[in-house]
């Protein structure tokens, strides 16, 4: 079993060479948009802004912007607040000790941020693995965190985006509830018993770390059903065995209570920020017309904007100018999706002990996988597939498995894993060459 420290010094190590490749990457390559050395011009040039100004890409000048300067117009409010004045409290503390400009500040504190982040995350995946799979070897625990570390998505986990932050808080939040979750009473069917409202009270403290996560990044409500899952079953067993002349008035009362609490949770940071953006906007002082996201009972800006400047919505993103992105971001969807298939699969038999399904409590984390895969098809951009899935679990479960299943030795397997291994380059690589010069990626 690997220390807290072996983890943490493995995380910090890989992540500063990746820092290293990515600044060499952009040091090599002229910039496709030059417009950006606009920004980079608003601080002083020290050796910091000359080191870390690759981090500051695309969404980025957004969050740096919000940090400083607030929701300045409208296309702003696609970015949540949190991450940015997360920016801010550590750019301030190390204006404050090394007398840095605003630019200059915010780049380290995003370096910084990000290293201690991804550090802490790593222990944490470590640690929900072996939760998950107590059976598993420690070699397959360990492969799921360096894995992690070359995420797909690496590019914006060195980057000043909410990435690594987003990932830390998700992988509390299922840490928390797995550990926790774990020590309720089952049946001799093993189903979760919920006898008592403190047997329910192991969803409240994940809650609660949920709905900072959806303060963070607006997909943070879709881990409610991890959470959710087994209170849902629970409602539902009880109603099966209400018609059997077994009713429970308290476990109704308890599911019901604890249902909607943990929803109204979950939902409360995003519902803030509509309402706040609609007392400022839809206002007669504000347009001389209100927008048109204004008229609906609860105006929704963050549809909105989502719809209207980056074409997000059903099927919307299945255009000939982005064949190219289409077909770069299959390989993530092939993989996940014959996951999906072989956990739909699994559950007609028996899961084998060592095998991914085989861990604790599969069905709440496939279900979100699921619903995550179904999004990113149907309604998100294809090739920001890799983004919304740098924070699960189980896409590195997958790629450890394809990569370290020494049962199959099937020709079938071995090609799986050369194209595992070129998958993870390939996007790192390219990752690091599009993002740290300003070519169109997500």
């Amino acid at each position: 079993m690997k220390s807290k420290t072996q983890l943490i010094l493995t995380s910090i190590t890989i992540k500063i060479l990746l820092y290293v490749s990515q600044y060499f990457v952009d040091y090599l390559f002229e910039d496709y948009d030059k417009s950006t050395e606009l920004f980079e011009q608003e601080g002083t040039h020290s050796i910091i802004v000359e080191l870390l100004k690759f981090t500051a890409r695309w969404d980025s000048h957004f969050f740096i912007k919000i940090a400083f300067k607030g929701y300045e117009y409208e296309k702003k409010h696609a970015f949540l607040e949190t991450y940015p004045k997360f920016l801010k409290l550590i750019s301030y503390i190390s204006q404050k000790m090394f007398n840095l400009d605003n630019f200059a500040s915010i780049l380290l504190a995003g370096f910084i941020s990000n290293l201690i982040l991804n550090a802490l995350s790593t222990v944490l995946l470590y640690n929900i693995t072996r939760l998950k799979f107590p059976n598993m070897s420690d070699k397959f625990c360990y492969a799921v965190i360096i894995l992690f570390q070359f995420t797909p998505s690496s590019a914006f986990f060195n980057a000043v985006y909410s990435e690594s932050l987003f990932t830390f808080v998700i992988f509390l939040y299922l840490f928390l509830f797995y550990r926790k979750y774990q020590t309720i009473p089952k049946n001799q069917k093993g189903t979760h018993l919920f006898t008592s409202i403190t047997n329910y009270s192991f969803s409240l403290l994940p809650s609660i770390v949920l709905t900072f996560s959806v303060s963070v990044r607006s997909n943070g409500m879709i881990w409610v059903v991890v959470v959710g899952y087994p209170i849902l079953e629970a409602f539902i067993l009880n109603l099966i065995n209400s018609a059997k002349g077994k009713f429970d008035f308290k476990v109704l009362f308890n599911t019901i209570f604890w249902g909607l609490l943990n929803i109204f949770l979950c939902l409360t940071p995003y519902i803030r920020v509509l309402i706040s953006a609609g007392s400022v906007y839809c206002q007669p002082a504000y347009f001389e017309e209100n927008p048109p996201w204004c008229k609906g009972i609860l105006p929704n800006i963050y549809n909105y904007i989502q719809d209207k400047h980056w074409k997000v919505g059903f099927l919307t993103y299945y255009t000939l100018n982005r064949t190219f992105y289409i077909i770069w971001g299959l390989y993530t969807f092939i993989l996940l999706f014959s996951y999906i298939i072989k956990y739909l699969y699994s559950l007609r038999q028996k899961p084998e002990t060592l095998s991914i399904f085989s861990g604790f409590d599969m069905e709440s984390q496939m279900l979100y996988t699921i619903i995550l895969f179904f999004i990113s098809v149907f309604f998100a951009h294809v090739q920001s597939s890799t983004r919304f899935f740098s924070s699960d679990p189980s896409l590195y479960w997958f790629l450890a498995d394809i990569l370290f299943n020494h049962e199959n030795k099937s020709k079938t397997n071995t090609i799986s894993k050369i194209l595992t291994i070129a998958y993870l380059v390939h996007f790192n690589i390219a990752g690091f060459f599009l993002y740290s010069n300003f070519y169109t990626w997500t």
